[in-house]
């Protein structure tokens, strides 16, 4: 089977879709099937090149398009005649993400060429996700994107909730498929490498009890209350220190820095901005709690990784998997207030057994139900039933034209 890869933006700073199409690709080809990337160089900083490129072309072929201004919506001039060339030799087109121009120009293209595609929207239609901008989502929706997501051949979504929110927001969508995804599994001894250099590096973290948030530094993380509880956690807890590890919206900076020092939390948080490799895996393990109070999250590739660390989570209802991670008794849930996050995250740090109870429950639960080689299987045998569905369709098309 011969599967293209069609995102916006494949550059870190898109957070867990790059990640995702990543590693769905690397698992296809370790599975016996071909699978390719065509992307753009949006979200690429101005003064950076696309060298950040060449890890993945290690690993499969990527077509990366020049987009105009490297901003989100990914318009480029020479995409349509790209897209033309990228689905010659393919069996079917896995499209990534929603609202933008690039999404517009695969889904046209894969039409005037009879290759049929499917879409992960990657929770972008979610309620909280559609409230965004609503009023351009709502007009640009209904005359642009609601109609081309009709016209797919599947959906793919990673849990059950993500299904049920999307159908919700928009009736009428193709069959559904549910691929959870998966976790890495490091090298555990230069992740302890990397644990010894962070403590090092932060002499501020020595004898304190670390709590963790990793991720994108955004508004809808909800941040906006973790910081006030974590201000009710240091007053009862002195020893605590939260560590905020991820790239910073650039619209929220300013708010985020405000919000800290008027909770004279400066030398009680460190930004360590953008981590990667074994450094990010060595946060998970020097952390006692990774926390997670999303407004709206997909899945949240980053819990996940922590449970495969040993790290307990403590994360709100709106993350879609949390369901999963409560009945597997490896987390815990907290309601979107502030007394709510505080007395959870006081909960898991003050007991020793609890943290241990909940830390030994994370690595089974990933390695039975969140691993990428079951995820790509999964995906696979999706695509069959797509691709099987699309001959009938034809066949039966053909004989219809002949009687």
């Amino acid at each position: 089977m011969n599967v293209l890869h069609a995102i916006p933006y494949m550059h870190p700073l898109g957070g867990g879709p790059p990640v995702v199409v990543d590693r769905f690709c690397r698992h296809l080809q370790m599975q016996g099937h071909s699978a390719s990337v065509i992307t753009t160089d949006s979200l690429t900083p101005a003064n950076e090149t696309t060298a950040w490129v060449e890890e993945y072309r290690t690993e499969y072929p990527i077509r990366v398009v020049p987009a105009w201004y490297r901003h989100r919506f990914g318009y480029s001039s020479t995409m349509l005649a790209e897209l033309r060339r990228a689905i010659e030799e393919v069996d079917l087109v896995h499209l990534h993400n929603l609202w933008s121009y690039f999404t517009f120009a695969v889904a046209k293209t894969c039409g005037m060429a009879n290759v049929p595609f499917v879409i992960s929207p990657h929770g972008m239609l979610d309620p909280h996700s559609l409230s965004r901008k609503a009023s351009k989502k709502r007009f640009y929706g209904q005359c642009f994107e609601f109609p081309r997501l009709r016209r797919a051949a599947g959906m793919v979504y990673t849990d059950q909730e993500e299904q049920n929110l999307a159908e919700r927001s928009c009736p009428g969508l193709p069959p559904g498929y549910i691929v959870p995804l998966g976790a890495d599994d490091p090298d555990r001894d230069q992740v302890k490498v990397a644990a010894a250099k962070l403590r090092r590096r932060f002499p501020e973290w020595k004898d304190k009890t670390l709590v963790l948030f990793l991720g994108r530094i955004h508004p809808k993380k909800g941040l906006d209350l973790l910081l006030p509880a974590f201000d009710q956690v240091r007053q009862r807890c002195p020893h605590a220190h939260l560590i905020l590890a991820g790239p910073i919206a650039d619209e929220y900076r300013d708010t985020l820095r405000s919000t800290i020092s008027s909770y004279r939390l400066d030398s009680h948080i460190t930004e360590t901005g953008v981590v990667s490799g074994n450094d990010k895996w060595a946060l998970y393990r020097l952390a006692e709690l990774f926390v997670l109070p999303s407004y709206q999250e997909n899945f949240a590739l980053t819990v996940v990784e922590s449970l495969n660390m040993g790290t307990p989570v403590l994360l709100s209802d709106r993350v879609n998997i949390w369901n999963q991670v409560i009945e597997a008794g490896a987390g815990l849930r907290c309601e979107l207030s502030i007394d709510s996050i505080a007395s959870n995250i006081l909960r898991i740090i003050t007991s020793s057994e609890e943290r241990e109870r909940l830390a030994a429950a994370g690595p089974p639960l990933v390695s039975k139900q969140f691993n990428w080689p079951d995820s790509a299987r999964r995906l696979s045998c999706a695509y069959s039933t797509v691709l099987a569905a699309q001959d009938n369709t034809f066949r039966l098309s053909s004989t219809l034209t002949t009687f």
